[in-house]
């Protein structure tokens, strides 16, 4: 029953979130250098996440820490749970930006996934492609344009290893445009109609290596998102531990002997390590700016 389903549903996710935002616990290190039992190593110790749930009085750093919180929650969940594809391009990005080559990689890949025998008997009904003829024979159809397809006609009982007769057809129109050698087939318009119609294309690891630099960054999917979140995660850890007591910073002044020189470099250093943290703001805002819409599933 639905009532069932939706209080199995609350009682997951409140545990979920009692997991992630209070009792998880969170590594850190500090270098001992101070006092009198210093080790001058470094010391690892956990705190747990109500911690920084719980914080307000560390301003920015506790926006900052839970920021993380909800990075590692979300990396988690998409990981083991997300539906989206691990690769894919949208089409419009292959015509676009793709070369010949990727086209070709492209276009032979939408073919041979939507052939009659790599596609279960159960989800032919509900494939665009697929028009379903007399018994022995099926037709795949690809839109390129208007009233213009690419068909494939597919008989079992067809004699040799190629059971497809490729042609293109026009709606209203008697004649058909017979492809005799389909195996070296490059006509762009086709190509370009069939790629654009199939709105998305997924790769696999092994695939992208191959394809063209320019086409590469526009890749989406499930693992571009895991890598991107990594990447923000990152830059957000290098922004909470900046601090002006960097040896970048202290050693524009602490070794200085001339006092009114000291005091310039002192002023320099806190210009110095604004700049930086400026610089890292702005470097996490258009990062999400640019990838952020993409972090869905």
């Amino acid at each position: 029953m639905k009532i069932f389903r939706n209080l199995k549903r609350i009682i997951s996710q409140f545990f979920e979130t009692e997991y992630w935002y209070r009792f998880r616990k969170i590594p850190y290190s500090y270098f001992d250098d101070f006092g009198e039992d210093c080790t001058n190593k470094y010391i690892w110790k956990k705190y747990k996440a109500r911690d920084i749930l719980t914080s307000t009085w560390d301003g920015e750093g506790d926006m900052l820490n839970m920021m993380l919180l909800k990075i590692e929650h979300q990396f988690y969940n998409l990981k083991h749970y997300g539906s989206q594809a691990d690769f894919y391009f949208d089409s419009h990005t292959i015509i676009e930006h793709g070369s010949k080559e990727d086209k070709l990689w492209a276009f032979n890949k939408i073919i041979e996934e939507n052939k009659f025998e790599n596609v279960k008997p159960e989800d032919r009904a509900c494939n665009l492609h697929f028009f379903m003829g007399k018994e022995n024979e099926s037709k795949i159809y690809f839109y390129i344009k208007d009233k213009k397809y690419l068909v494939l006609e597919y008989n079992k009982d067809a004699i040799g290893d190629d059971k497809y007769f490729w042609y293109i057809e026009e709606k209203d129109k008697k004649e058909i445009q017979h492809i005799p050698n389909h195996n070296d087939f490059k006509d762009w318009e086709i190509i370009d109609g069939v790629i654009y119609h199939e709105y998305s294309v997924n790769i696999t690891v092994k695939e992208y290596k191959n394809l063209s630099d320019e086409l590469k960054q526009f890749a989406r999917g499930n693992r571009r998102t895991l890598t991107e979140l990594l990447h923000l995660r990152h830059m957000i850890k290098r922004l909470i531990n900046l601090s002006d007591t960097d040896d970048k910073y202290m050693n524009m002044w602490q070794y200085e002997k001339d006092e009114e020189e000291k005091e310039r470099l002192l002023k320099e250093s806190f210009k110095a390590y604004y700049e930086d943290r400026k610089r890292l703001y702005h470097e996490i805002a258009e990062f999400m700016a640019e990838k952020g819409n993409g972090w869905w599933d």
